[in-house]
């Protein structure tokens, strides 16, 4: 849960720098992707170029790669998308946080650190000076609501994000998970592992 302290000592540039480096990471795998399958894949199984037993096994463990390729360059777009997404709704955030700060300070109120508004404590009276009277309670001002209110936005926002980044971030992980199965799975079903077996290795000989 994001509290007040955490969302003032967020530093959105360092997430922002962070999604520039995961696009071009991206952007590489992209050019890869692109160049494996028309400079390596399509002159040796184009147009019936390579044929055969040992063609089909190559040719399977090739777009082995080149479908790992495509998904690395998946997952950085993604993981690019979800930090872009958080510094966008952390600059949100504190930029509320910061005008519900402006207000309370022109008009002596104070956030406390769980986002609470009060009034300023007033300064103490010179010895010998009277307060006046008994202090009376009063209603809430408008600007204490106003603070109030854009404290919490801010906090639900900043919260909204942090959960949404979140989940994106653990559904990255399960479809990772999921396609090192199957890429696995597949790598199992190849010609050369079906008629030879030499897809695992073999266990070290046992010291006699």
């Amino acid at each position: 849960m994001v509290d007040l302290a955490a969302l003032r000592s967020a530093v959105p540039g360092v997430l922002e720098k962070a999604a520039g480096d995961w696009q071009a990471i991206g952007d590489r795998f992209g050019s890869q992707v692109t160049a494996f399958r028309s400079d390596v894949v399509q002159p040796l199984f184009g147009e019936g170029a390579w044929i055969g037993q040992a063609a089909d096994a190559a040719n399977a463990s090739l777009e082995g790669l080149s479908g790992e390729l495509a998904v690395t360059h998946e997952y950085t777009a993604t993981m690019t998308s979800l930090l872009r997404d958080a510094v966008s709704g952390i600059r949100d955030a504190q930029a509320l946080l910061h005008a519900a700060e402006n207000i309370a300070a022109a008009n002596r109120l104070v956030i406390g650190p769980d986002g609470s508004v009060s009034e300023a404590p007033m300064p103490p009276l010179a010895p010998g000076a009277s307060s006046g009277g008994p202090v009376l309670t009063q209603a809430p001002s408008p600007a204490a609501s106003e603070v109030s209110d854009l404290v919490g936005r801010a906090l639900s926002l900043a919260n909204e994000v942090d959960a949404r980044v979140t989940a994106g971030l653990q559904q990255i992980q399960r479809f990772a998970s999921r396609t090192a199965g199957a890429q696995q799975h597949a790598a199992a079903r190849r010609p050369e592992c079906l008629t030879t077996r030499r897809c695992h290795p073999r266990a070290p000989a046992q010291p006699r």
